[in-house]
């Protein structure tokens, strides 16, 4: 009996054995091995599409990028020009079927006499000029991955680090183009420009190589990547609702502005930031007071709308104005038939005080004062004091509907305006903060060398962080960290 039990656990044994080497690869077989050929190059066409020579990050292991190259900034794609905060503390990322063929090069995977390091770090270089002393930009290109589950595949990618001022500081510091004086390199987008008030672009990118603590003169040779008919575009303002960086003349004459010129909206002869640091500035200044069309010859100092579509300030049409009475075309038709005309620049100052009273409503509200304005005599401060002097006091929350302000419910109404013009578009609409689903719009002010107001815009809340598309993390969990169950002493 005891030998045949012996037999019947030897038996057991031999067949549990037999079904592990069953089961164990067969890592010693030629046919699994990649040929030297293969391992050698990261090109996608150079992959063979049979069996488990596919790699996770080539066709035909899932689908091809479709476009060649592009930006990629808070969830949209941008082919040509990306607009961003000055500001902004996200990165950015650099896209498409070219940034996958470098990223697969030989040049990337350094078999190829033509680098210049042995490290795998790049530096990108903006290209500035006539927006004072900086003349460059320049940022780490960090080579990264994630899982593309639209692709079906690991997608390689470029992470330009646009907020890094530390990190582009070691990496990107050198000589490009002439270029290596402090005082003519940014190294964050708040440093390329800080006096400017109006959105400016680079004019050209160049793609370096690093060799972790500077970067090196000569470009990566444009067979292998060429990021040229990219640029960005910088909002001194923060204000920025949209990343494309497009406009066009009705919207830019509907805001005062002349014309669109470079994705801008400008007006006809206004100076450039930092003009006056330009040499031939003060000949430019001589030359209008000769003739004021002369600024058409300093390109570099003014801005010079398209001559198609300059504003013609004789205009007396109601184009250039509103008539009391809408069914009067002209500014002689309307006062003579005894209504009033009002010019455009007399419409745009009413909307600016109006803008002007509303955030000013705003700020109060948030001290719960709903009561602050302004009397027709600055001497007097209160609406108490104004009323017993026989004087005027507007209220910044200003009345509708025969309210005569001063109240929460104008604020209410005020709040709402600025909810619907800054762009918030839920229906129904919503009446408080807690039924909105929409940003919490406010009100901000832009202001000269003077502290005078001279402008109101929308103030958005600024958006969570962009995170990586994704990051692959290694975390090694303990046995003893694994979850326990544990019950009360009743046994529930």
């Amino acid at each position: 009996m005891r030998q045949k039990s012996k037999l019947f656990i030897s038996t057991i044994f031999i067949v549990i054995i037999g079904v592990i080497g069953g089961c164990t690869p067969e890592v010693n077989n030629p046919s699994h091995k990649k040929s030297t050929k293969q391992s050698s190059s990261r090109s996608p066409s150079s992959s063979s599409n049979d069996g488990p020579t596919a790699r996770a990050d080539q066709v035909p292991f899932g689908q091809e990028q479709t476009d060649e190259l592009y930006w990629y900034h808070k969830g949209t794609k941008i082919a040509d020009k990306v607009t961003i905060d000055a500001d902004a503390a996200t990165s950015v990322y650099l896209r498409g079927k070219d940034v996958e063929e470098f990223l697969n090069s030989s040049f990337h995977k350094k078999e190829t006499d033509e680098a210049l390091t042995t490290g795998t770090a790049y530096c990108m270089v903006f290209h500035f000029q006539g927006i004072g002393d900086t003349v460059q930009f320049r940022v780490r290109a960090t080579p990264t991955h994630f899982n593309n589950f639209t692709l079906g595949r690991i997608e390689k990618l470029l992470r330009i680090d646009l907020p890094e001022k530390k990190t582009n500081d070691q990496y990107c510091q050198g000589d490009v183009e002439g270029v290596s004086a402090e005082s003519s390199i940014a190294l964050s987008l708040d440093q390329i420009c800080p006096n400017c008030t109006n959105f400016f672009s680079s004019y050209k990118i160049t793609f370096h190589e690093s060799n972790n603590t500077s970067i090196t003169s000569s470009i990566v040779p444009v067979n292998f990547f060429d990021p040229q008919g990219l640029n960005i575009r910088v909002n001194p303002q923060n204000d920025s609702n949209s990343v494309a960086s497009t406009c066009n003349e009705f919207e830019c004459q509907t805001r005062g502005f002349n014309c669109c010129l470079n994705n801008q909206c400008v007006v006809d002869g206004a100076e450039k930031p930092n003009a006056d640091k330009e040499s031939n500035y003060f000949q430019s200044r001589v030359d209008i007071k000769n003739d004021p069309l002369n600024f058409k010859k300093y390109p570099n100092i003014f801005y010079i709308c398209p001559q198609d579509v300059r504003v013609n300030n004789d205009d007396n049409t109601t184009t250039a104005g509103e008539c009391s009475n809408s069914q009067y075309d002209t500014q002689q038709e309307c006062e003579q038939a005894g209504e009033t005309f009002t010019s455009a620049s007399e419409v745009a100052l009413n909307t600016f005080e109006i803008h002007k009273k509303e955030y000013f409503c705003l700020e109060g509200a948030k001290q719960n004062d709903y009561a602050t304005g302004t009397c027709s005599n600055s001497t007097y401060l209160s609406d108490t004091s104004c009323s017993a002097a026989g004087e005027t006091f507007t209220y910044n929350c200003y009345g509708t509907d025969g309210s005569s302000g001063g109240t929460a419910s104008d604020f209410y109404s005020i709040r709402a305006d600025v909810w619907d013009r800054c762009g918030c578009h839920q229906k129904p609409f919503p009446d408080s903060l807690e039924d909105n689903l929409c940003p919490d719009f406010g009100l901000k002010v832009i202001k000269d060398s003077s502290d005078e107001i001279i402008q109101v815009i929308c103030d958005v809340p600024p958006p969570e962080l962009d995170l990586p598309p994704f990051q692959f993390l290694d975390a090694t969990v303990p046995a003893r960290s694994a979850p326990h169950r544990l019950f009360f002493k009743d046994g529930e």
